[in-house]
């Protein structure tokens, strides 16, 4: 790594923040088109953004493959790889969600109940996303992970606590 920080943290964020919100996003545009408030075809919407959630898990689980030999050095192999097979379940649960918010916006049939479906899933997939991003914050901030790559103090610095407040009333 010559003294680079990792890209991971950086990546890993977007799909976590999207797959949180997408369950919630799903069921609103579903309600708006059962409702009349929204066009059919605007459930185009969750299935698009279902595309940027698998493609940026995707990207984070690379990242996260690349950075892995690194992180070894400070940190035990069975905890990244507890992280990793949940990266690998949330990924699962994104590519199903996919397929089934695809299917409600193809399948005129049987449309509002895939749609249903695709909620449900969507909400699956959410907590995959939680369980994963709550083992890769344990890497970091339990097990180390952020000293593989320099002293922590200069690639986060934090103020020391020194035992009394910085700021004192002048009342």
């Amino acid at each position: 790594m010559n003294g680079e920080l990792p890209l991971h943290p950086a990546i890993v964020h977007l799909p976590i923040g999207l797959a949180l919100i997408m369950p919630f996003l799903a069921a609103g545009i579903y309600f708006m088109v059962k409702t009349g408030r929204l066009a059919a075809g605007a459930w185009i919407i969750p299935v698009v953004l279902q595309v940027l959630v698998v493609a940026a898990s995707f990207a984070a689980m690379q990242t996260g493959e690349h950075e892995e030999d690194q992180v070894e050095k400070v940190v035990a192999e069975e905890f990244i790889e507890t992280h990793e097979d949940a990266a690998k379940l949330f990924m699962f649960s994104a590519v199903l969600s996919l397929l089934v918010t695809a299917a409600g916006y193809f399948d005129l049939s049987l449309q509002n109940v895939i749609r249903m479906a695709a909620v449900a899933v969507l909400f699956v997939s959410a907590a995959a996303v939680l369980y994963a991003g709550k083992l890769g914050g344990e890497l970091v901030y339990k097990h180390g992970a952020a000293s593989a790559y320099g002293n922590v103090d200069q690639i986060m610095p934090v103020k020391k606590a020194s035992g009394h407040d910085e700021e004192e009333d002048d009342d």
